[in-house]
């Protein structure tokens, strides 16, 4: 049991959690392993279930530590959780039953898990009595403090799965040599809770588990460089929002993204159109939130696959469209090594037939024009859900470590706001941190933008520190609230909505670009008009 106990100790600091999983995966046995994962990770067809009541527990401790029920209370109540409570008083209360030289002390760490819990549960279903609550008790302390306390949850049914799911499956990976995307479809489809269930997932793999992987490495995404190959380039759209690559296997539809965790039975309305392909064929694409003519805020799209599973209030609520952008494999055919040009047109003939009323499944458009005419392209590229374009040479094959592709990104959004709050906390070098306000409805200021202040010389910082003093008007512990006087020019890269805000809208990539002294809080920008602008871009991109 010590490294389960390890385990237990990496997953709650977040130090060493892969290899922690890695040690215990080549010592722990099938029961146990599983165990383990339902204990720290989740998963699996039944939800923990109460053996141990509060109550009980009460009474087992008292009985077994001699101690009256009122003390254990008292000393439960010291703690917000009554497992971390219980096995503290099993460390430090003195029991005699667990001196028992180095028998008992190998039982103590290298005992089954599993079995453990088993034995703990059959006498819980007992009729109550002391004989039962000291042999409970001496179960518990047959384990250490980090074991004790997750039995003592498992029993209670207080157990809150922390654990990561991409570091449990690398850990087992590492172990039983089983690709890593073979993993994660056989844990979200096999979903028991018994040894053999364990044992079916760390199988040898099939023939046909080896459909559609490949190196995962991401595509080389970097600024845009100057160019002069005019006619052999093509435009998308810079999609906000997750990458990922759907693979059609044999046994149904995979989704893999790099470093998160697996998003298999979280999108089943992209599942059923994607149904329709041949086995074998693999698309790259973006996971927005909503859909290409109405696209949501990246935050919606995280707190959809945030969770375990997918339910029908869910899709309603934040809808998932995938936005097919290469395809990788048609069928059994891998087409990397084709040009962009020929891998598109097959792309669109799948679109015009196998998926043509595909529901969750969209084409992301191409714009096959010079770089004159993409100007105007570039122009429309700041909106919600677009950042920008990306540019794609046409003859370029599909190599993650040497393909180009460049993102285009949009020319910032500027706008001018008056300095309403200054927070500076630290010594006297450090950050200065600024709140603006716009103009709202009635001449009232309505915050709008939060950035840090730079400043070019110590004479700068010196003038500003002075002019912090004649216009403060009140203070709120590092925060400052001014006098509406200082008007400087802003940018951003775009806006998102966000309802719960007062102006109704969240900025990306705030900048402060410099003082204006020569204008007045007169001529600042309104609330109404930043919300047009933001209206304004809110296109249709097809």
């Amino acid at each position: 049991m010590r490294r389960f106990a390890a385990l237990v100790e990496a997953i709650e600091t977040s130090a060493g959690v892969v290899e922690a999983w890695t040690d215990w995966f080549r010592v722990a046995g099938s029961a146990d392993a599983m165990l383990s994962i339902r204990l720290l990770v989740g998963g699996g067809k039944e939800r923990s279930r109460r053996r141990l009541t509060a109550a009980r527990l009460r009474r087992l401790l008292g009985t077994a530590l001699a101690l009256p029920e009122w003390l254990i209370e008292r000393s439960l109540g010291e703690s917000d959780d009554a497992a971390e409570g219980g096995a503290l008083l099993l460390s430090a209360m003195p029991f005699p039953e667990v001196e028992a030289g180095e028998a008992a002390a190998s039982e103590r760490t290298e005992g089954s898990l599993h079995r453990r819990l088993e034995r703990l549960t059959t006498r819980l279903d007992e009729p109550e009595s002391d004989e039962t609550d000291c042999a409970i008790a001496a179960t518990l302390r047959e384990t250490d403090e980090t074991t004790r306390r997750v039995l003592l949850r498992a029993l209670l049914g207080t157990s809150r799965p922390t654990g990561s799911m991409r570091a449990m499956l690398t850990g087992l990976g590492r172990v039983c040599g089983v690709p890593i995307d073979v993993l994660e479809d056989r844990t979200a489809r096999d979903t028991g809770d018994d040894a053999a269930t364990f044992e079916r997932w760390i199988a040898p793999c099939a023939a046909d588990d080896s459909i559609g992987r490949w190196p995962r490495v991401p595509l080389t995404m970097i600024d845009a460089l100057p160019t002069d190959r005019d006619e052999a380039w093509s435009a998308e759209w810079n999609w906000v929002g997750l990458r990922v690559r759907l693979v059609r296997h044999r046994s149904g539809v995979r989704w893999s993204a790099d470093d998160l965790e697996p998003l298999t039975g979280k999108l089943p309305e992209a599942c059923e159109g994607a149904e329709r392909l041949a086995v074998g064929t693999v698309l790259d694409g973006i996971l927005i939130a909503g859909s290409m003519a109405a696209p949501r805020p990246r935050g919606d799209l995280e707190r959809r696959l945030a969770r375990r599973r997918s339910t029908a209030a869910d899709r309603r609520a934040v809808p998932v469209t995938f936005v097919a952008i290469d395809l990788l494999h048609d069928g059994l055919e891998d087409r990397r090594r084709e040009t962009w040009t020929e891998r598109r047109e097959r792309l669109e003939q799948l679109f015009a037939t196998t998926l043509a009323d595909a529901a969750s499944i969209a084409l992301s458009p191409a714009f096959r024009e010079s770089f004159s005419k993409l100007q105007e392209r570039h122009r429309e590229s700041r909106r919600p859900g677009i950042d920008g374009l990306v540019l794609k040479p046409l003859e370029a094959p599909y190599d993650p470590e040497t393909i180009r592709w460049f993102v285009l990104p949009p020319q910032p959004f500027r706008w001018t706001a008056v300095l309403r709050l200054v927070r500076q906390t630290g010594d006297v070098a450090s950050t200065i941190e600024g709140s603006f306000s716009v103009r709202g409805v009635g001449g009232e200021f309505v915050p709008f933008a939060q950035a840090p202040l730079s400043f070019g010389s110590d004479e700068e910082r010196t003038e500003f520190e002075a002019l912090l003093k004649r216009t403060t008007i009140a203070r709120f512990g590092p925060v400052r609230e001014l006098e509406p006087e200082q008007v400087y020019e802003l940018e951003c890269a775009g806006f998102e909505p966000a309802p719960r805000r007062r102006s109704g809208l969240a900025l990306r990539g705030v900048r402060v670009i410099r003082r204006c002294d020569e204008r007045t809080v007169d001529t600042i920008d309104s609330l109404a008009d930043l919300q047009a602008a933001w209206r304004i871009t809110s296109i249709d991109p097809t």
